[in-house]
């Protein structure tokens, strides 16, 4: 069974395109900081996880700044999900095979920077006004 939200973290530097396209999967020639840094393939799936710190740690991992992003999957195609277990835990992670839409990101939870963590839990259209203002 899906959560109802799920968490997914990335660069800072991507807020923009995701809140205007979305969460598009990575393809096999996609070569990203994050894949770089573990030495990774890309596998064409959004990564997602129940846990925020988890989500927290993918944010930063190759970025300089993160962002972590509440998501709904109310709407979402069940059948694109798989489960994935990391850590030794079961299902900590869910990858999703298609491209997540902006509609379905309901909150900016935290920005994390390198000097700091802050903050946010806004909605969407609070953090628009906001214009990504850093502190």
């Amino acid at each position: 069974m899906i959560p109802k939200t799920l968490y997914h973290g990335t660069g800072y530097e991507r807020l923009d395109g995701i809140m205007k396209k979305g969460i598009i999967p990575t393809n096999s020639s996609t070569i990203t900081k994050f894949t770089k840094a573990f030495n990774m393939r890309p596998h064409g799936n959004v990564h997602l996880t129940p846990v925020k710190n988890y989500a927290g740690f993918f944010a930063v991992a190759g970025h300089k700044d993160g962002v972590v992003l509440e998501i709904s999957t109310d709407g979402l195609d069940e059948s694109a999900f798989q489960t994935f277990s990391m850590f030794g835990k079961d299902d900590v992670e869910f990858r999703y095979n298609k491209t997540i839409e902006p509609e379905n990101i309901k909150k900016i939870i935290s920005i994390i920077t390198i000097k700091d963590t802050w903050r946010i839990d806004a909605d969407i259209e609070e953090h628009k006004r906001l214009k990504y203002t850093e502190k």
